[in-house]
Protein backbone atom coordinates (compact mmCIF):
# COMPACT_ATOMS: atom_id res chain seq x y z
CA UNK A 1 0.00 0.00 0.00
CA UNK A 2 1.17 3.37 -0.93
CA UNK A 3 1.44 6.61 1.85
CA UNK A 4 -1.17 8.43 2.25
CA UNK A 5 -0.77 12.04 0.81
CA UNK A 6 -2.11 14.68 2.73
CA UNK A 7 0.91 17.18 2.81
CA UNK A 8 -0.69 19.85 5.00
CA UNK A 9 -1.67 17.05 7.46
CA UNK A 10 -0.61 17.46 10.93
CA UNK A 11 -0.39 16.20 14.37
CA UNK A 12 -2.68 18.61 16.49
CA UNK A 13 -2.55 17.01 19.52
CA UNK A 14 -1.18 13.68 21.57
CA UNK A 15 -1.20 13.09 25.06
CA UNK A 16 -1.93 10.24 27.69
CA UNK A 17 -5.14 10.68 29.89
CA UNK A 18 -6.16 8.91 33.78
CA UNK A 19 -9.94 8.13 34.05
CA UNK A 20 -11.10 7.85 37.50
CA UNK A 21 -13.08 5.18 38.25
CA UNK A 22 -17.17 5.59 37.62
CA UNK A 23 -16.33 9.19 35.99
CA UNK A 24 -17.96 10.23 32.59
CA UNK A 25 -16.13 12.81 30.37
CA UNK A 26 -18.16 13.97 27.44
CA UNK A 27 -19.92 14.12 25.12
CA UNK A 28 -17.86 16.54 22.77
CA UNK A 29 -17.59 17.06 19.19
CA UNK A 30 -13.92 16.70 18.12
CA UNK A 31 -12.62 18.50 15.12
CA UNK A 32 -9.67 15.48 14.27
CA UNK A 33 -9.33 11.82 13.27
CA UNK A 34 -8.09 10.42 16.73
CA UNK A 35 -6.73 7.12 17.51
CA UNK A 36 -7.73 6.32 21.16
CA UNK A 37 -5.99 3.00 22.68
CA UNK A 38 -6.50 1.72 26.13
CA UNK A 39 -3.01 1.58 28.53
CA UNK A 40 -5.31 0.12 30.98
CA UNK A 41 -8.26 -0.18 32.85
CA UNK A 42 -11.48 -1.28 31.30
CA UNK A 43 -14.16 1.14 30.18
CA UNK A 44 -16.77 2.42 27.20
CA UNK A 45 -16.25 4.66 24.55
CA UNK A 46 -19.44 5.93 22.54
CA UNK A 47 -17.68 7.57 19.58
CA UNK A 48 -20.72 8.43 16.43
CA UNK A 49 -23.62 6.62 19.23
CA UNK A 50 -21.76 3.33 19.19
CA UNK A 51 -20.48 2.19 22.36
CA UNK A 52 -17.51 0.60 22.23
CA UNK A 53 -15.64 -1.26 25.36
CA UNK A 54 -11.58 -0.33 25.43
CA UNK A 55 -9.03 -2.67 27.66
CA UNK A 56 -5.90 -3.10 27.40
CA UNK A 57 -4.13 -3.16 23.77
CA UNK A 58 -7.71 -2.20 21.98
CA UNK A 59 -7.83 1.32 20.01
CA UNK A 60 -10.16 2.83 18.01
CA UNK A 61 -9.74 5.11 14.78
CA UNK A 62 -12.81 8.17 14.85
CA UNK A 63 -13.78 9.77 12.13
CA UNK A 64 -13.38 13.32 11.84
CA UNK A 65 -15.73 15.96 13.60
CA UNK A 66 -16.07 13.06 15.57
CA UNK A 67 -18.63 13.01 18.82
CA UNK A 68 -17.07 11.13 21.66
CA UNK A 69 -17.99 9.96 25.18
CA UNK A 70 -15.90 8.10 27.78
CA UNK A 71 -17.02 6.46 31.01
CA UNK A 72 -14.57 4.65 33.08
CA UNK A 73 -15.29 1.05 34.56
CA UNK A 74 -16.68 1.51 38.20
CA UNK A 75 -13.98 -0.72 39.32
CA UNK A 76 -10.86 0.59 38.28
CA UNK A 77 -9.38 3.96 37.20
CA UNK A 78 -8.88 3.85 33.35
CA UNK A 79 -5.51 4.98 31.26
CA UNK A 80 -5.93 6.34 27.36
CA UNK A 81 -3.79 7.60 25.15
CA UNK A 82 -4.48 9.62 21.81
CA UNK A 83 -3.17 11.02 18.73
CA UNK A 84 -5.28 14.11 16.63
CA UNK A 85 -4.78 14.67 13.20
CA UNK A 86 -5.56 17.50 11.63
CA UNK A 87 -5.81 16.24 7.84
CA UNK A 88 -6.43 19.34 6.00
CA UNK A 89 -5.18 22.74 6.85
CA UNK A 90 -6.42 26.30 4.65
CA UNK A 91 -3.54 28.35 3.43
CA UNK A 92 -2.18 30.86 5.51
CA UNK A 93 -4.10 28.94 8.75
CA UNK A 94 -1.49 28.19 11.71
CA UNK A 95 -1.14 24.91 12.58
CA UNK A 96 -1.46 25.19 16.04
CA UNK A 97 -0.90 22.41 18.68
CA UNK A 98 -4.66 22.46 19.80
CA UNK A 99 -7.54 20.73 19.05
CA UNK A 100 -11.36 21.95 19.49
CA UNK A 101 -13.81 20.37 22.24
CA UNK A 102 -17.03 21.64 21.94
CA UNK A 103 -20.36 20.44 22.97
CA UNK A 104 -22.62 18.73 20.05
CA UNK A 105 -24.36 21.37 18.36
CA UNK A 106 -22.01 24.03 19.41
CA UNK A 107 -19.26 25.66 15.97
CA UNK A 108 -15.61 24.80 16.33
CA UNK A 109 -13.31 27.62 17.41
CA UNK A 110 -10.47 26.57 15.06
CA UNK A 111 -11.13 27.69 11.88
CA UNK A 112 -9.47 26.28 8.51
CA UNK A 113 -9.50 22.77 9.57
CA UNK A 114 -10.90 19.69 7.85
CA UNK A 115 -11.03 16.33 6.41
CA UNK A 116 -9.64 14.48 3.84
CA UNK A 117 -11.45 11.27 2.26
CA UNK A 118 -9.64 8.76 3.39
CA UNK A 119 -10.23 4.63 2.41
CA UNK A 120 -12.38 3.55 5.81
CA UNK A 121 -11.87 6.35 7.90
CA UNK A 122 -15.28 8.14 7.72
CA UNK A 123 -16.24 5.35 9.90
CA UNK A 124 -15.12 4.34 13.42
CA UNK A 125 -12.23 1.41 13.38
CA UNK A 126 -11.96 -0.78 16.02
CA UNK A 127 -8.59 -2.71 16.37
CA UNK A 128 -6.28 -4.42 18.60
CA UNK A 129 -2.44 -3.84 18.59
CA UNK A 130 -1.74 -7.45 18.56
CA UNK A 131 -2.85 -7.19 15.20
CA UNK A 132 -0.94 -3.67 14.32
CA UNK A 133 2.43 -4.29 16.17
CA UNK A 134 3.67 -0.55 13.69
CA UNK A 135 0.69 1.02 14.41
CA UNK A 136 1.33 1.06 18.17
CA UNK A 137 5.04 1.19 18.06
CA UNK A 138 3.94 4.90 16.05
CA UNK A 139 1.82 5.58 18.35
CA UNK A 140 3.53 5.22 21.47
CA UNK A 141 6.07 7.47 19.67
CA UNK A 142 4.28 10.14 18.86
CA UNK A 143 2.76 10.57 22.21
CA UNK A 144 6.01 10.94 23.92
CA UNK A 145 7.59 13.48 20.32
CA UNK A 146 4.62 14.95 21.23
CA UNK A 147 4.75 15.64 25.50
CA UNK A 148 8.83 16.51 25.07
CA UNK A 149 7.40 19.65 22.80
CA UNK A 150 5.87 19.25 19.25
CA UNK A 151 7.62 20.89 16.17
CA UNK A 152 6.04 21.69 13.21
CA UNK A 153 7.75 19.93 10.26
CA UNK A 154 8.26 16.77 12.16
CA UNK A 155 4.57 17.16 12.81
CA UNK A 156 3.73 16.88 9.26
CA UNK A 157 5.49 13.88 8.23
CA UNK A 158 4.21 11.96 11.47
CA UNK A 159 0.78 13.07 11.00
CA UNK A 160 1.35 11.25 7.10
CA UNK A 161 3.15 7.95 8.57
CA UNK A 162 -0.09 8.26 11.34
CA UNK A 163 -2.67 8.40 8.31
CA UNK A 164 -0.82 5.77 6.17
CA UNK A 165 -0.99 3.30 9.76
CA UNK A 166 -4.27 4.18 10.01
CA UNK A 167 -5.85 3.60 6.57
CA UNK A 168 -3.75 0.11 6.83
CA UNK A 169 -5.68 -0.66 10.02
CA UNK A 170 -8.86 0.51 8.79
CA UNK A 171 -8.54 -2.49 5.42
CA UNK A 172 -7.65 -5.36 8.21
CA UNK A 173 -9.37 -7.72 9.07
CA UNK A 174 -11.63 -6.69 12.28
CA UNK A 175 -11.15 -8.51 15.52
CA UNK A 176 -14.74 -9.23 16.41
CA UNK A 177 -15.14 -10.13 20.45
CA UNK A 178 -18.90 -9.97 19.96
CA UNK A 179 -18.41 -13.20 17.31
CA UNK A 180 -16.61 -14.94 19.84
CA UNK A 181 -18.86 -17.56 21.93
CA UNK A 182 -20.18 -16.56 25.44
CA UNK A 183 -17.27 -18.56 27.75
CA UNK A 184 -14.68 -17.38 25.45
CA UNK A 185 -16.02 -13.49 25.50
CA UNK A 186 -16.46 -14.13 29.22
CA UNK A 187 -12.65 -15.84 29.73
CA UNK A 188 -11.27 -12.93 27.26
CA UNK A 189 -12.79 -10.03 29.65
CA UNK A 190 -11.18 -11.33 32.61
CA UNK A 191 -8.01 -11.65 31.41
Amino acid sequence: MQSVAAPDAFIGHANYASFPRGSVHGPWRVQSLMLVWCRGGRGTVTANGEAHELTSGRFLILPWDHRVRYEANLKEDWQLAGIHVVPQLAPGQPAAFQISHVPPGQEHALPGRSDLRLPGLERVVVGAFHQARPLEILATYIVEWFLRGPDGSESRWLAQASLSEWVRAAQAPVFAPQALPGALRRMLAEI
